[in-house]
């Protein structure tokens, strides 16, 4: 992937006028972007396989809108990475639809989870924001996205679409586990 990403990135360069100091900061938007498309890529093919694309759409609008400012557990390569997504995708695709729990039930996990996720929040995203200003956008997008979270949750509730009120407790669980994990590296980080 690194040396798809670096071709391109010559090829930008040589075409766009690109400054030479640029390089890293364009080879690593393309490295990325290209490993979210095959993760994403991968994933699409294992939802249709399994028949729930509709599931995986909501998993992925959810599951990137919070952790995006939320922060949580990363693996340092790319193969484990991925691998490890499209098994945590996979996994919460077959459990959502093998164990739907009643609304209610769901609906509460669903809160425990938020109210956890919103406290545990600064402390996983201290290392990504830099000043006051990056606090405050932070902590506005996760209240924002939450509350979307949680409209949608009931809107799902009053239509009657129970799969989907439980699906957005196994993402928001996905989630929370995600922060516990990081916690706990970080915390066997300083240890060491």
């Amino acid at each position: 992937m690194e040396r798809l990403a670096e071709r391109l990135t010559h090829y930008i360069l040589s075409y766009e006028g690109m400054k030479e100091e640029d390089y890293n900061i364009y080879k690593y938007g393309i490295q990325t972007g290209l490993e979210m498309f095959l993760c994403l890529f991968i994933s699409t093919i294992l939802a249709i396989y399994l028949k729930s694309l509709v599931e995986f759409l909501i998993f992925i609008i959810v599951f990137f809108a919070l952790r995006s400012y939320v922060g949580g557990f990363h693996l340092k390569h790319f193969t484990s990475c991925c691998f490890c997504s499209c098994s945590v995708i996979c996994a919460v695709l077959i459990i959502s639809k093998k164990f739907e729990p009643s609304v209610y039930v769901s609906m509460f996990v669903t809160v425990g989870c938020m109210w956890t996720i919103y406290r545990l929040a600064p402390i996983t995203t201290k290392k990504l924001i830099l000043d006051d200003s990056e606090i405050s956008y932070f902590s506005f997008k996760r209240k924002r996205i939450m509350l979307c979270i949680i409209v949608l949750d009931i809107i799902f509730g009053i239509l009657g679409l129970g799969r989907y009120v439980s699906l957005i407790m196994y993402i928001l669980v996905v989630i929370l586990n995600s922060m516990i994990m990081e916690l706990f590296n970080d915390k066997k980080c300083r240890n060491t």
